[in-house]
């Protein structure tokens, strides 16, 4: 996924606004939580909200193998980039 002007904005400005983000990758998994951290590398970090045994709780945004990201707001808003 090339990251546009608009996502890496969101995902960098708007994080104390955003209450979850869900990562669709192309092997069909999704991975979903809140903004742990993110850099100027466009390195961003969710922390997962609902982890299983023995399951790391963070995850790396992969770029280069997602789909589709959604970003769902505080306020209601929801935002997807494909």
């Amino acid at each position: 996924m090339v990251i546009s002007k608009e996502l890496e904005l969101s995902l960098f400005n708007d994080v104390n606004s955003i209450k979850k983000v869900s990562v669709t990758y192309k092997d069909g998994a999704i991975v979903s939580g809140h903004i742990k951290c993110s850099d100027l590398n466009s390195n961003i970090t969710i922390e997962i909200n609902e982890i299983k045994k023995d399951e790391v709780p963070y995850h790396d945004i992969d770029f280069e193998n997602v789909l589709k990201i959604s970003l769902l707001y505080y306020n209601g808003d929801n935002r997807i980039f494909e």
